[in-house]
């Protein structure tokens, strides 16, 4: 450290006095790094925060210390008021510097000496500094004059269930405050003073302008299943200066596969079609458009089975029933109808199958094997008609189906079970 004398009679000059301060903050950064490990930019309080959960949420942050570049400060904000609502709340330390000029008498040596006022003389740098609490989620964002932030915490939750957590390291670097590195990428290429060398095979670097060059003329390899007995891959050159690579692909079919066809002037590939026939498609060669082949059966079945209303009571589970010629079902659904609407069977219902506190409500098919259902009926009613469905199924004349004192839960009628399997 360096300490400042001044011969006595000397008037102390704003010259002198700037080394001075020159010389205090340099000796309370070095006394900072020895500290703090080397860091001058440091925030050296631990203390946590606390809050009030009331009708607003009240966040107390405790006084924050700080020393940046060798000054010295402190912060104490009053209590915030924030809404008792679910949020995260994240606790920012923010950190500025702001420019200070006044009007300052200066003497000008030149002839004639004379004093002159400048206005607006720089004369502080003052470092200031807050706190600030986001609800976002996100950091916050820093004004023209905010060099850098550190979070001291966060409270996150809700009324009644805030959980309160502090940053617990002894000292933070402020990351705005950390020197950025210069823009220097001419330093590491031709005519710089730390090149990169070129790559190699056997090492990792630059590319050179003459491999660039070579790279975009090139024509690069195709990935070609070399075992593959249709395609054919041909490469000739090496890309060596004078020699360019060129890579084919050649297609392997049989002569008689393909045709020329012309079309308006070009030439295009077509399919060599075989002659009219019906079987035309039996042939290895590609056939016509129009072959035909002998019909199949379809995999899969259609079935449907009439439950007469006679068979058919509330609550229960009736008889199972054998689809024969249907090796597995895999769907089934229960519609109903009027009592006696048996051809055709419409209008038809859906059943569905409705829980309700009362009972039930439809008939629903169990698969209970293979190729057997069982039905079961709901205990309210055989299905749940609206009103549009009730004026739909009541046309061509009333009928009693067991309306009891819900017209929309019929007690009797037909059942049909419609299902579809595989033969």
């Amino acid at each position: 450290m360096n300490r400042k004398r001044f011969p006595v009679r000397m008037k102390v000059i704003s010259t002198d006095l700037n080394e001075l301060h020159e010389f205090t903050e340099e000796a309370v950064k070095e006394l900072l790094q020895g500290l703090s490990g080397g860091l001058t930019e440091i925030l050296f309080d631990d203390a946590v925060q606390t809050i009030i959960d009331g009708v607003n949420l009240t966040i107390t942050v405790p006084a924050q210390r700080f020393a940046v570049q060798g000054a010295v400060g402190a912060v104490s904000d009053p209590p915030f008021t924030l809404p008792n609502v679910l949020a995260t709340y994240r606790i920012f330390f923010i950190i500025g510097r702001v420019d200070v000029s006044a009007a300052r008498d200066v003497l000008d040596l030149g002839p004639p000496l004379a004093v002159v006022t400048d206005p607006i003389a720089l004369v502080e740098d003052d470092t200031v500094s807050r706190i600030e609490i986001t609800s976002t989620g996100n950091p916050p964002v820093l004004g023209p004059t905010d060099i850098g932030y550190v979070e001291l915490g966060s409270v996150i939750g809700g009324p009644g269930a805030w959980v309160v957590t502090h940053n617990t390291a002894a000292l933070w670097v402020f990351p705005g405050l950390l020197p950025a590195a210069a823009p220097h990428a001419a330093t590491h290429v031709t005519g710089g003073t730390d090149i990169i060398p070129n790559a190699s095979p056997a090492a990792a670097g630059l590319m050179s302008a003459a491999y660039s060059q070579v790279l975009t003329a090139a024509i690069q390899n195709l990935k070609v299943d070399v075992a593959s007995p249709f395609l054919v891959r041909v490469i000739t050159g090496t890309n060596a200066p004078g020699d360019p690579k060129t890579v084919e692909l050649l297609l392997r079919v049989t002569p008689d596969a393909f045709a020329n066809k012309s079309m308006g002037g070009l030439d295009y590939l077509d399919l060599n079609y075989m002659p009219a026939g019906a079987y035309a498609g039996s042939s290895a060669r590609p056939a016509r458009s129009n072959h035909r082949h002998p019909p199949e059966e379809s995999p899969v079945a259609m079935g449907e089975i009439h439950i007469a209303g006679i068979m058919v009571t509330l609550g229960s589970l009736l008889a199972e029933i054998e689809f024969t010629g249907i090796a597995r079902i895999y769907h089934t659904e229960v519609f109903w109808t009027k009592p006696g609407v048996i051809s055709p069977t419409y209008p038809a219902v859906p059943c569905g199958w409705m829980l309700t506190a009362a009972g039930t409500i439809g008939a629903s098919a169990v698969i209970t094997a293979n190729n057997k259902i069982q039905v079961q009926t709901g205990s309210l009613g055989l299905a749940y008609l609206n009103a549009p469905t009730i004026t739909l199924v009541r046309a061509g004349g009333a009928i009693n189906w067991g309306y009891d004192s819900d017209p929309g839960l019929p007690k009797t009628g037909e059942l049909f079970v419609r299902i579809t399997g595989q033969r």
